[in-house]
């Protein structure tokens, strides 16, 4: 088993226009695709920068929520919006966490069904973790201990328990085919008193068979291990690699280590079959982020009592035993329906996930860079969305996911998405 900890470089993600799917690329793009073992290795160089990129459009194709028309007001209102998927068709379907309702709405936004609900009946739920759309008219839900399958006019077809392997084992979300669960465990944190990676392991959780498939072990969160009134927790550190550099495959998993960097690609039976790796590296940890490292702490500590656990979660920087000196290249990674992988550069002024204590965070007035990498591992561009956009899938020429205004109102949104081809000799 390959720890992707242990690679030695990356190769930065190259660009490349229309190769999805290919095992080889042209080497003007200085793209090296090997096969080792039977495992894909993809080394990616930067291009020039007349190199393809990725633009959205300015202005959303579909709206869903605050900003909708009138008469869809009541219908499209969201407390907070957990998962957003498109059918083939356009039909929209959307979890509100908030009230654990299912809605599904229509090409044009006309409200078509709704069902769910906090409770334990048949088409209620007590936590929804994530929802798939399947192939044809149906969608999945995964609650938090089972898995089931609606007709997209809220019909239940069947609820199966996913209780067989919890709670060592946390479902996480659903497979593109929707047979399957992700699910995921905490191995191991750092010693008390340390700061380093935690570990954890990745599974296929299957609710018809009750089986479940080791997909491999990976470290993912850069953690410091505090004891607080006697209980022992893991405690994130600033500019340290987070929780949400994996995501589920149609085969498998892919998980990234923005440490190093590079992709891991996993498959059941612990097999790894594809790595990729990319030469961008992480930028360094200056004196004015330390610097808005104090003033958030300030700010957010200012109208809180004196405890030691508002401490402990927000320290000085003098109290953490060790802080990098560069951050991670990147702090999310999505895998879309069609085989495509984007991965989130890590924002100019982010903290990490110490961001999530605050409640505006620090990505600034600065737009968040994704690159897109096809099915091969090639990186086909890059594209800019808005701090605003919190990116939750991609299909043919379109993104989607979930805006939030400046007073934290939430609604759905999808945008048309084109390649910009390099100029003629660039």
């Amino acid at each position: 088993m390959r720890d992707p900890g242990r690679t030695a470089t990356w190769v930065a993600l190259a660009l490349l226009g229309g190769c999805s799917g290919s095992t080889e690329a042209p080497s003007a793009f200085g793209v090296t695709i090997t096969d080792s073992a039977g495992t894909l290795i993809v080394d990616n160089r930067v291009p020039g920068s007349s190199a393809q990129r990725w633009v959205v459009d300015t202005v959303p194709f579909v709206r869903l929520g605050a900003l909708g028309s009138e008469e869809d007001e009541e219908e499209a209102v969201f407390d907070r919006i957990l998962a957003v998927d498109f059918t083939e068709d356009g039909r929209i379907a959307v979890v509100d966490e908030g009230s654990q309702v299912v809605s599904v709405f229509s090409a044009q936004g006309s409200l078509l069904a709704r069902w769910g609900g906090r409770g334990d009946g048949p088409a209620e739920f007590r936590r929804i973790r994530a929802m798939a759309q399947c192939q044809g008219d149906q969608v999945v839900v995964l609650d938090r201990s089972s898995l089931a399958r609606f007709r997209l006019d809220g019909r239940l077809l069947v609820r199966a328990s996913t209780d067989f392997v919890t709670p060592q084992v946390i479902p996480h979300s659903i497979t593109m085919d929707c047979t399957r669960i992700l699910g995921i465990r905490r191995l191991g944190d750092p010693q008390v008193g340390d700061v380093g990676p935690s570990t954890f392991a990745f599974f296929w959780m299957d609710p018809g068979t009750q089986e479940l498939d080791t997909l491999g072990v990976s470290t993912l969160m850069d953690t410091w291990t505090r004891s607080l009134r006697g209980e022992i927790r893991p405690f994130p550190i600033p500019w340290g690699a987070n929780l949400y550099t994996f995501h589920s495959t149609p085969r498998g998993v892919v998980i990234g280590n923005p440490r190093v960097p590079e992709l891991v690609f996993r498959e059941g039976g612990d097999r790894v079959t594809k790595i990729v790796r990319w030469s961008r590296f992480g930028a360094p940890v200056a004196t004015a982020d330390r610097r808005r490292y104090e003033e958030a702490r300030n700010r957010w500590r200012k109208d809180k009592p004196r405890d030691p656990e508002i401490d402990f979660l927000f320290p000085e920087l003098s109290e953490y035993p060790y802080v990098p000196d560069t951050k991670p290249v990147f702090d999310r990674v999505l895998a879309d329906r069609l085989g495509r992988v984007w991965v989130r550069r890590f924002p100019e002024e982010s903290l990490g996930i110490l961001d999530q204590r605050l409640q505006n965070d620090l990505t600034g007035d600065h737009g968040q860079v994704w690159s897109v990498l096809d099915s091969s591992g090639v990186w086909t561009g890059d594209v800019e969305l808005a701090r605003e956009f919190d990116l939750r899938g991609a299909a043919e020429g379109m993104v989607f996911g979930v805006w939030t205004d400046s007073l934290g109102v939430q609604s759905v949104q999808a945008f048309r998405m084109s390649a910009v081809q390099p100029p003629a000799g660039g």
